[in-house]
């Protein structure tokens, strides 16, 4: 059956083989991504292992699967050498295949792992491969694998950033550019002591000055972007001023801590000195808090009212939507609009006066309404004083509510997920939006909606205060 047609058979696709391919490709996620999914694996099952070695010893089928894929498809994936983070004895850097497979009677030194063990500088330390590998395997590496320059590219925290991606786009008016547009003048950079031909290489890479700022950061932590402080250096020489490298140094190293403070205001006593510094964040250790979040049924002869409200800016275009479930968590009714200019708040509002409104006129009471908002969920009670934007709709809410068996109530935006995405899909086509059944609703609204029949929870993840090992 799984024959072409031209060979007897139906041309149906192999099962068979799709499920490898489709093993094979989770593989490939696996060792070559840093997804959640990635990570979560990575922890449950290979956490002090090298995953070309871990064998199955129970677990999900899937991980087996993936396991018999790996047999088909690890020689198969190349790691280029950049940084030197691949493993030198399992990894396939070589394009030989990994070491300890094609050189199984090798004896393995555990002590040097990574492939930035056997580079000197930006060449390969020959000495210490003739140590480690057959002659033959070394010959074929001088041979055939090149490494970058240093020049070529930026190491930032083991990412290789290429010149084209940086300030290299812009058109900087360096003496080497302004030649490429027919103003020719003396070169002479005012770097360094010899004056030599002022190119962007040489003012940001390899003149005196560059070399001086980047080795007093890459002693610590590779190399940083401190290009913008080498340039305001050259503009401030170039029209007579004075600046001295010290202050270059203090004011990248204020930049940096500067953003440290935007990035992790919760931090604290970091330390100044820049060598104390990486180490510290080297030995940062982010606290993941979580949380399960899921939509509840409603109570016995209960309705629940779920609202979202977004806006475009402050005072734009916003929307609105809600969506109205029974005991047994079926769908009466869900609609979502497009209302006049405002914010967030006032939408939010909105939302719970329409579905409130809604409810209310067709008997759909007693009700619990759902808003992802705690400042609605407080002013409505009463708790917190209400701002004048929403004053007249708020006191409408509680006009509807008066007399009538009205519950206000708030959920977490991962329990709320329905008639957030509802409220995005108006803000997407910009319009009334009205359904009245299951098989009305979008796709990704249907997942949603059948995750929250089925009470399937969500993770609501938050990052902690810094946890220090």
């Amino acid at each position: 059956m799984c024959l072409p047609k031209e060979e007897g058979g139906l041309g149906f696709r192999s099962l068979f083989d799709v499920s490898k391919a489709l093993c094979a490709k989770l593989w490939w996620r696996f060792r070559t991504s840093n997804t959640l999914w990635a990570n979560f694996m990575w922890n449950k099952y290979c956490k002090k292992q090298y995953p070309q070695y871990v064998q199955w010893k129970g677990g999900t089928q899937v991980w087996k699967l993936v396991l018999e894929a790996r047999e088909n498809i690890e020689q198969l994936i190349w790691w280029e050498t950049k940084n030197g983070t691949s493993n030198i004895w399992f990894d396939n850097w070589t394009k030989l295949s990994a070491l300890h497979y094609v050189l199984p009677d090798i004896q393995i030194d555990e002590s040097i792992e990574d492939v930035k063990d056997l580079i000197g500088g930006n060449e390969w330390n020959v000495s210490r491969l003739q140590q480690l590998l057959p002659a033959d395997v070394v010959e074929y590496i001088l041979e055939e694998l090149e490494l970058r320059e240093i020049s070529e590219q930026f190491l930032v925290h083991g990412t290789c950033l290429d010149k084209e991606i940086m300030l290299w786009k812009f058109k900087l008016p360096v003496d080497e550019v302004l030649a490429t547009i027919g103003i020719n003048i003396v070169s002479r950079c005012c770097c360094c002591i010899e004056r030599r031909h002022e190119t962007i290489d040489h003012m940001f890479l390899i003149g005196d000055f560059a070399k001086t700022v980047w080795n007093w950061f890459s002693s610590a932590a590779g190399i940083l972007m401190n290009c913008c402080q080498i340039w305001k250096w050259r503009n401030t020489r170039l029209l007579g001023g004075n600046m001295s490298m010290y202050k270059v140094l203090h004011e990248s190293n204020q930049n940096i801590h500067l953003l440290r403070r935007i990035r992790f205001p919760s931090m604290q006593n970091i330390p100044d000195k820049w060598p104390d510094f990486i180490d510290y964040f080297e030995s940062f250790r982010p606290v993941i808090r979580t949380l399960v979040v899921k939509w509840q049924l409603p109570a016995k002869g209960w309705f629940k009212c779920n609202t979202g409200g977004a806006a475009r800016g402050n005072s734009g275009p916003s929307y609105i939507a809600f969506c109205d479930r029974n005991e047994e968590g079926n769908l009466i009714y869900t609609a979502g609009q497009t209302i006049a200019n405002g914010n967030i708040l006032i939408a939010e509002a909105l939302a719970i006066k329409k579905g409130v409104d809604y409810c209310i006129s067709h008997q759909l009471v007693p009700l619990v309404v759902e808003t992802d908002s705690l400042a609605m969920k407080m002013f409505i009670s009463g708790t917190w004083e209400v701002p004048w934007s929403i004053t007249l709709v708020v006191q409408e809410i509680n006009r509807l509510m008066r007399g009538n068996m009205v519950i206000v109530e708030h959920i977490y935006r991962e329990g709320n997920g329905l008639a957030d995405i509802l409220t995005n899909y108006v803000f997407d086509f910009a319009g009334t939006q009205h359904f009245h059944n299951f098989q009305d609703l979008p796709i990704k609204a249907k997942r949603l909606f059948n995750m929250d029949k089925a009470q399937i929870p969500n993770l609501k993840i938050r990052h902690g205060k810094d946890n220090r090992l």
